[in-house]
């Protein structure tokens, strides 16, 4: 393998077969033409045919495609010369579909005299003095496209020269098209909000400032560290923070008390952050995410204590005992039970009110509870919405209430159609109830964007949820601060399935509560909450180790990142090569699908939802066979939730983001249930937390192995949740 350097142009493009970019380029002065293949993480955008590049990595031969290029680093490159400039414009798609072809590019060079002339004249926006050769609209358009080019070019060339990474490139592209390195040199500071893809973002940036000579002192470099500071916590979930909180990650950053002082006081005079008062307490806010969270608190406010509030469809509270107690009568029977005293309370304050909180844990009859409040709105002619945040927890609340459901984003985007005047299956205009299932897990953000699309209208909302179960990934917390204030709330506590009697079930309530009991060691029975020691070192072979015992056991993990040892990723890699298939896994048919080949028999997950495949977020399934369909590979799937087996192309498997299920992280498992399953408390982080604990417990129905370091599943039980650990600043008194 050779170290290779060279400036190409780009002559053909195709897509890398796992993911990325095949391409090859002629270099300069040079006869033949060179095969490059680069991987998306170092694209910061797709080679276009006439564009120069140049590609940094290794040559290499090998038996199938000859002499090619691994490329470790490439990017955009400005014309290498002005005698270049016909073959560019020339052969670019950027310059096609407005009737500028070759022809009219070499008798435009020929009319102004030249190509540097030509340049010149397109650098200055000077269309009107093309207007003579070619049309003026021709001429306009060519000018704004060679804009767009050249500030594409010079932020690429920017941001490679200050060692900022391909992601960050990707994305100020599509967000700036016009004089984007000039605001950049103005203030690189800017480019902190792009921390949550970028490691090491403020060393970047900073030496980016330094570079450009702003002094230590210089205004942007402060108020950049206050904002930065923000964009950290919001990673970490908070949208607020102590005035000491913020001081001391200020310090850190600018290295003085003094100078993170005087950030702060800049950062509040810019009006960069604001200032929330809570309970008496003094918390600063970037003003994004306090903006949201304001907006989200009127909307509640003005729905709980406004004039909607009060009853809905001509039922009072009065005849709403009445109309529940026949209900539950009707259900007796119908199907031997009725509902208990608190489940008819929960729902007489669903029917009875415009805003209002169903909470409790498995097997206290939240889906009862939700059941009876969807037959009763329907019954009395009520639209009722049922919705959830994941593609697995909507198609629950659909098979629990017999009614349709959606994701929220599904319903948000189509009632922006109907804002829009498009027709859609949505009606906004029929004062209908939203019903919002495992509701733990919205975030502050999409509560509101929710709740937007109903400004001035009438509506009611029930949301229904277990408040010991994981809280939102995005920043914020609103349904948990939701309950218990003046929105009506019932908590749902007394159990009545049998099976929730358990061990397990006893268990899944100590940690709830933060009791860690002393789980024994799991010497092979069927049931129960056990416990199996293991490190970073033994993780693996324990793991595999419990699968070949149990194969039908499901593998829960907190992580995903590629950094952990008990990741995701590293699990399914593991699992997959490791378990007997009955042949040699590498002769197993498949198809390589982003980080992972998937083979016949691999366990399967769908991580983005598609509704017109009918596959959604959480659905999980099995690969049955790999055929061919006109010469294009499909893999046969048997999922959960078809009751046909499904073909699916390896375009339709990135669409729905079908990734390997030997192994899922536990946020991918809520809503879902396994007979058995062997979770991971390896590695302590701050996402192995008590309500982490006891989400991934109680997806378990019989047996749950508890895999790791006892001390570590210890400190998470007892320390309290990350929703009671977050610094928000929404409140609703």
């Amino acid at each position: 393998m050779i170290d290779c350097t060279k400036t190409i142009q780009i002559n053909s493009v195709w897509p890398g077969k796992f993911g990325g970019a095949v391409f090859t380029g002629k270099p300069l002065n040079a006869k033949k033409h060179l095969t490059c293949r680069a991987s998306w993480k170092v694209l910061a955008q797709a080679p276009k045919t006439g564009e120069f590049w140049e590609v940094h990595g290794r040559l290499v031969t090998d038996d199938i495609y000859g002499k090619q290029l691994i490329v470790e680093r490439c990017h955009l490159k400005q014309l290498p010369s002005p005698m270049f400039l016909l073959d560019y414009l020339s052969k670019s798609p950027r310059f096609r579909g407005f009737y500028f072809g070759a022809k009219k590019t070499r008798q435009l060079i020929s009319t102004v005299g030249s190509e540097s002339l030509l340049i010149e004249l397109l650098n200055g926006d000077r269309w009107q003095d093309l207007g003579d050769v070619i049309n003026p609209g021709i001429a306009k358009r060519l000018c704004q496209k060679w804009r767009e080019a050249q500030n594409e070019i010079e932020t690429i060339t920017f941001l490679v020269e200050h060692g900022f990474d391909a992601e960050i490139s990707r994305r100020l592209i599509r967000l700036c098209q016009e004089n984007t390195v000039e605001r950049l040199k103005n203030n690189p500071y800017h480019l902190l909000a792009f921390g949550g893809i970028s490691k090491n973002i403020w060393k970047t940036v900073d030496t980016c400032g330094r570079n450009l000579n702003f002094p230590l002192d210089d205004s942007r470099r402060l108020v950049g560290a206050i904002e930065h500071v923000m964009y950290q916590r919001l990673r970490e979930g908070h949208t607020a923070a102590t005035e000491h909180e913020v001081l001391d990650m200020a310090a850190r950053i600018l290295r003085t008390d003094n100078r993170a002082a005087m950030a702060l006081k800049l950062a509040l005079k810019e009006q960069a952050i604001c200032i929330t008062d809570l309970y008496g307490e003094r918390l600063y806010q970037a003003v994004g995410p306090a903006y949201i969270e304001h907006s989200l608190e009127r909307r509640l406010e003005r729905l709980v204590g406004g004039a909607m509030q009060g009853c809905l469809f001509e039922i009072t509270p009065e005849s709403a005992s009445r109309i529940v107690f026949e209900y539950s009568k009707g259900i007796w029977q119908e199907l031997g039970y009725e509902l208990t005293v608190d489940q008819r309370s929960a729902v007489e304050m669903a029917l009875t009110n415009r805003c209002s909180v169903i909470t409790g844990y498995g097997g206290t009859g939240k889906t009862t509870v939700l059941r009876s409040v969807v037959e009763l709105s329907v019954a009395n002619h009520r639209r009722v919405y049922c919705m959830a945040l994941s593609g697995k927890a909507k198609e629950r609340i659909s098979e629990s209430t017999g009614q349709s459901a959606t994701t929220i984003h599904a319903f948000i985007n189509a009632a922006l159609k109907v804002t829009k005047g498009e027709d859609t299956w949505v009606d906004l205009d029929c004062d209908p109830l939203i019903v919002i299932d495992e509701a733990s897990m919205v975030d502050v953000s999409l509560f509101n964007r929710l709740l937007a699309v109903f400004d001035e209208r009438s509506f009611s909302l029930l949301t229904v949820g277990d408040d010991a179960q994981l809280s939102p990934v995005g920043f914020g917390l609103a349904w948990h601060r939701m309950i218990g204030t003046t929105i009506p709330t019932i908590k749902l506590s007394k159990v009545y399935r049998q099976a929730e009697e358990s061990a397990l079930h006893r268990a899944a309530m100590g940690i709830r509560d933060g009791n860690c009991e002393e789980l024994p060691m799991w010497q092979g029975e069927e049931e129960g909450v056990f416990f199996v020691p293991a490190n970073t070192e033994t993780l693996k072979q324990t793991i595999y180790q419990l699968k070949e015992k149990i194969p039908g056991a499901q593998v829960l993990t907190p992580h995903v990142s590629d950094r952990m040892p008990d990741s995701a990723i590293a699990l399914n890699k593991l699992l997959q090569k490791s378990l007997d298939h009955g042949e040699d896994d590498y002769e197993r048919p498949g198809f390589r699908v982003g980080r992972y080949f998937l083979r016949v028999g691999d366990p399967v997950i769908v991580t983005e939802n598609n509704y017109e495949l009918g596959l959604f977020n959480g659905t999980m399934g099995r690969m049955l066979e790999l055929k061919s369909n006109d010469g294009e590979l499909e893999g046969v799937f048997e999922f959960d939730s078809k009751d046909e087996n499904e073909s699916l192309s390896v375009q339709d498997c990135y669409d729905i983001g079908l990734s390997l299920a030997y192994a899922i992280s536990i946020h991918k498992s809520q809503g879902s249930e396994f007979d058995k399953t062997i979770m991971t408390t390896t590695v302590a982080s701050k996402l192995v937390e008590r309500s982490m604990i006891y989400t991934g417990l109680t997806r378990s129905k019989r047996l749950c192995l508890l895999v790791g370091d006892k001390s570590i599943y210890q400190k998470a039980v007892t320390s309290p949740t990350r929703a009671a650990t977050l610094r928000v600043g929404f409140s609703l008194q």
